[in-house]
């Protein structure tokens, strides 16, 4: 019990939507107490404890929660983008903030960040089986728009970071099973590799959960799956360490703080979301195939016609 809670003090100092270095302390005390009070049944997700955020250009700043009385909101003719956050993760966790404001820059999109708070602090190997229906959850919510408000699934764009990214994958597969259709796009940033990286297809994002399925590996191995699972996908820098990431003597050759494990711990796995949010204003930087040499450009502007493995060096 208490490796396991040490193993949480560190993940909290790392992932807490609330991580600065003067809240550590409050916010490691927050992640075990949520750990020590759990229970079983806290593994039954309800859909009125999750939430749907909306933004767009007219709204890039005030977060509002969707309900059936402002469904008119979304421009159906319009792409929408559905952000699916990881494990102890908030909605507003600053990385899908930053996201959402590139998106509502640069784009006319409906952006749309996927909510799950009440069960982000979950133990790590319950949140990977509870991922699932989490998924289950999204599909049924983007059924209900397509019956709503005629939301257009070719229009619909899913992007997901480390267990975001397999939420949305089982999102994917429930909606083919349930309607038999697909959304346009799914999008893994680093798709998470610990309690996946042995699963079969049907239990973790594969290709085909979409009509198309990119991945940006930029910590595989690690933190990150270590397999290819896409219809593209894209290594960084070689998809395992990222540059300018500290080793591990020089991180232990600095005073332990947030800010240092911090960045042992996740500088390569997040390196995959920034990544994406400059792709989202900058079509430049190109990735090659390494079979075929075709080049393409990585994260939002990348085409549906890209297939294979593809390297980039930053």
């Amino acid at each position: 019990m208490i490796f396991k809670l040490i193993f949480l003090v560190f993940l909290s100092f790392a992932q807490s939507y609330n991580y600065t270095e003067e809240t550590c302390e409050e916010d490691t005390y927050k992640v075990i107490q949520a750990h020590l009070k759990f229970k079983k049944t806290d593994l039954i997700v309800k859909p009125s404890k999750l939430d749907y955020i909306f933004f767009n250009q007219q709204y890039p700043y005030q977060e509002i929660i969707l309900t059936d009385k402002n469904l008119g909101l979304i421009n159906t003719k319009l792409d929408t983008k559905i952000i699916v956050t990881g494990w102890i993760e908030g909605f507003d966790v600053k990385w899908a903030v930053d996201m959402k404001n590139a998106y509502v820059q640069y784009t006319t999109y409906n952006i749309i960040i996927f909510s799950w708070d009440k069960y982000t602090y979950l133990p790590y190997d319950y949140s990977t089986t509870l991922s699932r229906d989490l998924g289950e959850h999204l599909a049924d919510y983007i059924i209900h728009l397509t019956k709503t408000i005629g939301l257009d699934l070719d229009k619909t764009h899913l992007i997901g970071h480390s267990m975001g990214a397999h939420i949305a994958g089982f999102a994917g597969k429930s909606l083919i099973r349930k309607i038999a259709k697909r959304v346009g796009r799914i999008s893994s940033l680093d798709a998470a590799g610990p309690g996946f990286n042995l699963n079969p297809p049907h239990l973790r994002l594969h290709k085909g959960d979409a009509d198309f399925v990119d991945g940006i590996h930029t910590n595989a191995f690690v933190l990150g799956y270590r397999y290819d699972y896409s219809d593209a996908d894209f290594y960084v820098d070689g998809g395992i360490f990222q540059p300018g990431c500290e080793s591990v003597a020089e991180a232990f050759r600095k005073p332990a703080t947030c800010a240092s494990l911090y960045t042992l711990l996740f500088c390569s796995h997040r390196r995959s979301r920034l990544v994406w949010i400059e792709s989202i204003s900058n079509d430049k930087v190109i990735a090659v195939n390494n079979v075929s040499g075709d080049k393409v450009p990585i994260g939002e502007p990348c085409p549906k016609t890209a297939k294979g493995v593809y390297y980039l060096k930053t």
